[in-house]
């Protein structure tokens, strides 16, 4: 045999071989590279102490800011894959204000059931403050991969993250999620807790205090920043004896002129930290009626419905304020050695909100007669506060209410006997009702 035709065919092979190797190498650099995860800078929820990240390849945008989600009580960021026609990529971080008393697992595996999706395995990061997460498929769809952790974070607060997969990609969905639970960055502070703490000593003095009055009735004209009157709010408040403890009830009328009508009843028990409020709400131009209700079952699970259907539910065990309660909790943090703290509050819609209250100092823009002043941070809205001004009797003067990018409105404490002379047809007093108290 030609030994030159040999060493030829040897070189060719050799040749062959190396360009293999060379592809396999080069396929496997680019399948590297594309499954590489670059993580955006860390994007802060305010006034929780928690920051995440969201992928900032190519392809990939995400929400300007955290956004509120009513549904389940917490903040939402959202993060898409956009480069491609064919695949689908979302990747969803939740803060939840008010988690649910059931182990992880439980709540992944009703998290499947709602979404209708089959759970492959279960997994659990390996860092200091843990992430339980479930490997879903949907079951109508087997190309669409769902990871979806929990996190808790004490205090009732927890965060989620879902990171969702749909057709080919060079993105791996596991990947995607591994690396950002990494980006999780959480200190709460001071605040939460010593609000807690002070909501707790709020609440066991209204159930075991029998001497503590009822709050004193509440007469608001609301203007806006020119001084034109808006509306009004009127709310009388009463303390009653029942089964040996002390339960509260408010009544409470807001009108605002081509807006909206309010007519509310709260329940709220102290002791057992349960409450009934009915809320009605028309409004002015379209004259349609909106009834909202919560209430508290046997077992103190609090339920939130709209019309006749339960949306929603919060646990038994956690602390909260009814809105209308709010100023007189302030009072007590006016007294208190707290600067600033953060509570959960719970509006008449079945919004669950942490608020941070503020002491501030007194300058210039205040009113003579104010002797402390409030502001009040709703953190889940960018720019939604109340600024309370008080007397030295702590009787509320003023309340200065921004809400978000809405305009100014003022709403100044007026006698009772100035709405109905004012607003006269609009006006309604709410139903007397008998005080039993000291």
């Amino acid at each position: 045999m030609d030994i030159e035709i040999i060493k030829r065919y040897s070189l060719v092979e050799v040749a062959l071989l190396a360009i293999f190797f060379i592809g396999l190498l080069t396929a496997h650099l680019i399948v590297k590279v594309r499954s590489q995860v670059i993580l955006s800078e860390p994007i802060a929820l305010p006034g929780s102490g928690l920051s995440v990240s969201v992928p900032d390849n190519a392809g990939w945008t995400h929400s300007a800011a955290w956004q509120y989600d009513d549904l389940e009580n917490g903040m939402m960021l959202v993060s898409q894959f956009t480069g491609s026609a064919h695949s689908r990529r979302v990747v969803r971080w939740n803060f939840v204000f008010v988690s649910p008393d059931i182990s992880e697992k439980e709540l992944l595996e009703q998290k499947a059931e709602k979404i209708d999706a089959v759970i492959q395995n279960f997994g659990k990061t390996d860092r200091e403050c843990p992430m339980v997460y479930a490997r879903m498929l949907l079951s109508q769809s087997s190309r669409q991969e769902i990871y979806w952790g929990v996190m808790r974070l004490g205090l009732g607060r927890s965060i989620e993250l879902l990171v969702s997969s749909e057709g080919p990609s060079g993105y791996h969905g596991e990947n995607i999620f591994k690396s950002l639970v990494k980006s999780v960055r959480y200190q709460p502070g001071q605040e939460l807790a010593g609000g807690r703490e002070l909501m707790d000593d709020f609440m066991n003095t209204l159930a075991t205090d029998s001497f503590h009055p009822a709050r004193p009735n509440e007469a608001f004209l609301i203007r806006d920043a020119l001084g034109e009157n808006r509306g009004y709010y009127y709310a009388r408040h009463s303390a009653l004896e029942s089964q040996g403890r002390r339960v509260y009830k408010s009544q409470i009328q807001q009108f605002e002129h081509n807006a909206s009508k309010i007519s509310s009843e709260l329940w709220f028990d102290p002791f057992e930290k349960s409450c009934r409020w009915k809320s009605e709400f028309i409004n002015s131009r379209t004259k349609r009626t909106g009834v909202y209700g919560i209430a508290s079952d046997e077992d103190g699970t609090l339920w939130f419905s709209q019309g006749a259907v339960k949306v929603k539910s919060f646990p038994s065990n956690r602390s909260f304020i009814p809105e209308p309660l709010l100023p007189e909790f302030v009072h007590i943090f006016l007294q208190s050695a707290y600067d600033r703290v953060v509570v959960d509050v719970v509006g008449a819609r079945g919004q669950w909100v942490p608020v941070r209250l503020t002491k501030l100092t007194l300058d210039n823009a205040d009113p003579k007669t104010a002797a402390s002043v409030v502001q009040i941070d709703f953190l889940h809205l960018s720019g939604s506060y109340e600024k309370l001004l008080f007397d030295d009797s702590q009787n509320l003067l003023e309340k200065f209410e921004q809400q978000s990018e809405s305009n100014v409105r003022i709403w100044q404490a007026v006698p009772v006997e100035q709405l109905r002379h004012n607003f006269e047809v609009d006006f309604q007093t709410p139903t007397d009702t008998v005080v039993i108290g000291p």
